[in-house]
């Protein structure tokens, strides 16, 4: 015996043609305008298609889960577009730091009194993916969602075609008619032209736009982050070699330096030391000299030589001092 579920939820065409019957007028009054909870937006599925196809189970309390649909698309590292069409329980692989776009498995079929919101299944926020929060759907959309999936992670994630991925919510505007029945003077119905359309006319002027910024596709931001910093880490590495081997003649050069000082440092002290026994020499021989006792010519003769042998030796020292103080 057929569910209830199966009952309104036969065909596409039967949904649309409920969606169609009651898309200017509310079968469901006594429902306020507000957030629809899970029993109203059961009724509306049955009344006016709202979700084809309907399922009970995807209900929560105030939401309802759509799941990963056939199509996906997205721009490879050196920015070439990839479009794959999913099998039935084919896995999308999402890469680590990228944007894939996934259409819905189900068609939204929404009244002009119905508008939809919808968020990222709280099971892959938790494995690191992001979804625009809380995009609008206006009411009187028709057609398969596009949403981008960004993966933020370092993981590459896969995500089977039919698993639930976002959950979406419905809420009743304000009446669109006036008192008198009539339809408000300025209420602004959905364009036709825009109902049910490809996934290729939603890339439209986002790629115009992404085109007059930059040859390449829609592609995450933290995949190039990514390539730069690889790129930084192979120069950095590239400089790190560079600066041992530069590292290296300076050091040799440094050696020879030392070496060099230690050389004029070891000249200096042998010519100071000659210079000092030299005057040593000179001063025994004058000590020998005023051992014998001199005449007076002797005398002042000695005297003048013991003068002239202090003025050498303090040119000496000052000449050693001289030294020390040049390195």
């Amino acid at each position: 015996m057929p569910s209830k579920d199966d009952e309104f939820n036969r065909s596409y065409d039967e949904a649309k043609y409920r969606c169609v019957e009651w898309l200017d007028r509310d079968p469901l009054e006594g429902i306020p305008p507000a957030l629809l909870n899970s029993s109203h937006i059961y009724d509306y599925a049955e009344k006016v298609g709202l979700i084809f196809p309907f399922r009970r189970e995807a209900l929560k309390s105030s939401s309802y889960a759509l799941r990963l649909g056939r199509f996906c698309q997205w721009w490879d590292e050196s920015g070439d577009k990839v479009e794959k069409i999913l099998g039935k329980d084919e896995r999308l692989r999402v890469r680590r730091n990228s944007i894939v776009y996934v259409t819905t498995d189900e068609t939204f079929l929404l009244p002009h009194y119905l508008a939809v919101r919808f968020n990222l299944h709280i099971t892959l926020v938790h494995c690191g993916f992001l979804l625009g929060t809380g995009p609008l759907v206006d009411p009187g959309f028709c057609g398969q969602l596009l949403i981008p999936l960004h993966n933020l992670t370092n993981n590459d994630y896969e995500i089977k075609r039919g698993e639930e991925i976002i959950w979406v919510e419905f809420t009743k505007t304000s009446p669109i008619h006036g008192q008198a029945g009539g339809a408000l003077a300025n209420f602004q119905r959905f364009p036709d032209q825009k109902k049910n359309l490809e996934p290729h006319h939603y890339f439209g002027k986002a790629l115009e736009r992404v085109k007059r910024s930059s040859k390449a596709g829609i592609l995450s931001s933290l995949g190039g982050v990514e390539s730069d910093i690889k790129e930084f880490s192979r120069k950095t590495k590239e400089d790190v070699d560079e600066i041992k081997n530069w590292g290296l003649l300076a050091l040799l050069a440094l050696l020879f330096t030392v070496a060099s000082i230690l050389m004029s440092g070891y000249i200096l002290v042998n010519g100071v030391k000659s210079d000092l026994s030299d005057s040593s020499r000179s001063i025994g021989e004058l000590l020998r000299s005023v051992a014998v006792q001199p005449s007076q010519q002797e005398y002042n003769r000695l005297v003048l030589r013991v003068e002239l042998l202090e003025r050498e030796l303090e040119q000496v020292k000052a000449k050693k001092e001289e030294r020390q103080a040049d390195p």
